[in-house]
């Protein structure tokens, strides 16, 4: 029998220009296994590459 969990990440500080999402990961304490998979929004990944809008 398969089962999956899914829940938000808790802790996560600003993701700002030039900081990976990965980099703001540990500061968490999440700790992930090989076979987790981590979903990042587009959003998230804006903010990193400085592609904001005022």
């Amino acid at each position: 029998m398969s089962a999956y969990q899914v829940f938000g990440v808790d802790g996560l500080p600003e993701v700002t220009a030039g900081a990976g999402p990965a980099s703001v990961l540990p500061a968490t304490g999440v700790r992930l296994a090989d076979v987790d998979v981590l979903l990042v929004t587009s959003k998230v990944i804006s903010k990193a590459e400085g592609r904001v809008l005022p």
